[in-house]
């Protein structure tokens, strides 16, 4: 399970390698009451959706939202 924070900035492995300016993350659900979110092209890559509320607060407390949210495309809810 990654965070937010490890999704959008740093290297997960060697394959994908950190996010460019130009790429969007599209988050989807996983099942009908989905446990988790994940990036259609590194599927596996999970964010726990009881996390997500959380996350993005602590994004907006520490001014990182405004950055993350260009890069975050939530789809289907």
């Amino acid at each position: 399970m990654a965070t937010i924070n490890e999704l959008l900035s740093k290297n997960l492995d060697r394959k994908y390698g950190p996010i460019e300016a130009h790429e969007v993350i599209e988050l989807v659900r996983v099942t009908r009451a989905p446990e988790s979110v994940n990036n259609p092209s590194m599927p596996s890559v999970r964010i726990s959706t009881a996390d997500l509320h959380h996350m993005v607060e602590q994004a907006k407390k520490f001014n990182l939202w405004e950055e993350w949210s260009t890069k975050v495309l939530a789809t289907r809810w």
